[in-house]
C-alpha cells in the first residue's frame, strides 16, 4: 500500500501539469494492476538425473514434479512442498531422506526406500494449508485419498486486488484531501 501511495504522490506532483486526466488514469491503471500469482514448481524433466547429497531445500509452497530420476541421499531434506507428483517413468529414491508436503501426493512412477526415508504431510500455514490427513504417507502407494481438508483463510485474490487498486486510484483523484497531498504543506493540488 505504501508503494501505491508513493506512486500516486509522484504522479500527482510530477505528471499533473503534463498529462491530461484520462492519460493519468491509464498510466495509473498500468502501474497498479497486480500481476496474477506465479505458477511455480520444481521439475526434474524426463531423462534428467539429480542427486541431493545430504542437502536441504525449502520449496516454500511450490510443487515438486519428478519425471526423471531424483535421488535424495542420507540426510537430505526437502520441505515446503505443496504437491509431490511422481510421474509415469519418474524415479524417486528417498533412502535416509525426509520429505514434507502439505497437499497432494501422486505416485505413478517408481519410489525406492532402502531404509530411513519418510514422506510426511504437515500443515504449511496459511499460504500452504494441509489437504488430507496429517502424518506419514506411504511412499509406495499411488494417489493418496483426501479424508479431511483444512479450509484456508480467505485472502485477497488477484481480482479483489485489482478492484481495490481501482478504488484507491479513484479515491485519490476525486478526493484530494484523502491523498498524501493533504498532509504536505505547500503541495500542488
Amino acid at each position: 500500500m505504501q508503494t501505491f501511495a508513493a506512486a500516486t504522490l509522484w504522479l500527482r506532483l510530477h505528471l499533473s501539469p503534463i498529462y491530461s486526466a484520462p492519460k493519468r488514469v491509464v498510466l495509473m491503471l498500468a502501474l497498479c494492476i497486480p500481476l496474477g500469482s506465479a505458477w511455480a514448481f520444481i521439475s526434474s524433466p524426463p531423462g534428467s538425473y539429480f542427486e541431493l547429497n545430504g542437502g536441504y531445500i525449502d520449496l516454500a509452497g511450490t510443487d515438486l514434479v519428478v519425471e526423471g530420476v531424483l535421488i535424495l541421499s542420507n540426510g537430505a531434506h526437502i520441505t515446503g512442498i505443496r504437491n509431490l507428483v511422481i510421474a509415469n517413468g519418474g524415479e524417486l529414491d528417498i533412502t535416509g531422506a525426509t520429505i514434507t508436503l502439505s497437499q497432494d501426493y501422486s505416485n505413478q512412477g517408481e519410489v525406492t526406500n532402502q531404509g530411513g526415508g519418510s514422506v510426511t504431510r504437515v500443515d504449511g500455514g496459511p499460504s500452504n494449508p494441509a489437504k488430507g490427513p496429517l502424518g506419514t504417507i506411504d511412499p509406495f502407494a499411488g494417489n493418496t485419498p483426501h479424508t479431511q481438508t483444512a479450509t484456508p483463510v480467505p485472502g485477497l485474490n488477484g481480482t479483489l486486488l485489482i478492484v481495490l487498486s481501482l478504488l484507491m486510484a479513484w479515491l485519490v483523484w476525486t478526493r484530494p484531501n484523502l491523498s498524501l497531498l493533504a498532509h504536505i504543506p505547500n503541495a500542488r493540488t
